[in-house]
């Protein structure tokens, strides 16, 4: 039986846009280091760290044409979080319990490719990778995932998808 837990969604925007959005954004203030108290799923790994913005409405609604995001979170518009993984880094495995807000994250890969895994008993029982030019998102809330860089670095993007969709209908 294969497990219905991610999908992948080949995209084409002008992810030129979007990086020249992000690096202004990592150099108008300092990043959060992910420590025990910075993430509503506990800690999360070393060498990463996130942003808080505005991600542009352009491609906002580009996305949101795809899976109905929040546009609003938090009182802020087209909202999102930049996370910025260190060479070698380790997403350790989680799963968004403490996240009611929201349905899930979509994630905007940027540069680098990502592998994220799914766990049961501290074993990998699946994988998928994906790199710019694809968004992913996953039943977080359901199933227990962690991640690792693949080529070194990596700078994504998540957003917010709505609280009511129904992510079995997408995935």
């Amino acid at each position: 039986m294969q497990l219905k837990w991610y999908k992948l969604v080949d995209v084409d925007y002008d992810i030129d846009e979007v990086l020249v959005w992000a690096r202004k954004l990592q150099l108008s203030e300092q990043g959060t280091n992910i420590s025990n108290n910075s993430s509503a799923n506990g800690y999360l790994g070393d060498n990463q760290q996130y942003w808080t913005g505005e991600f542009p409405q352009k491609q906002f609604d580009y996305f949101n044409s795809i899976i109905p995001l929040d546009g609003t979170f938090k009182g802020i518009k087209t909202s999102c979080n930049l996370w910025e993984y260190q060479s070698h880094s380790k997403l350790l495995p989680h799963i968004h319990t403490q996240e009611k807000e929201i349905g899930g994250l979509l994630i905007v890969p940027l540069i680098g490719k990502f592998k994220t895994s799914l766990f049961e008993n501290d074993k990998i029982i699946d994988s998928v990778e994906y790199s710019p030019g694809k968004i992913f998102f996953l039943k977080g809330k359901e199933f227990l995932h962690g991640g690792e860089t693949v080529d070194g670095y990596r700078l994504n993007v998540s957003l917010h998808i709505h609280k009511d969709v129904d992510l079995d209908l997408y995935i």
